[in-house]
């Protein structure tokens, strides 16, 4: 597995911020997952 910032995952998507997140609250996209105080929410998995 590999860790992607948010930016990196619209730019390989294509898709909006928001619908990224509606994705994963509808649990069709990997959840943000927390690597500290700065970089809380800004991370997503990614298979590689």
């Amino acid at each position: 597995m590999k860790v992607l910032r948010l930016a990196e995952v619209i730019e390989k998507t294509g898709l909006a911020r928001s619908t990224i997140y509606k994705y994963a609250d509808l649990g069709r996209f990997p959840r943000p997952i927390p690597l500290g105080v700065c970089a809380a929410g800004d991370t997503f998995w990614h298979n590689a």
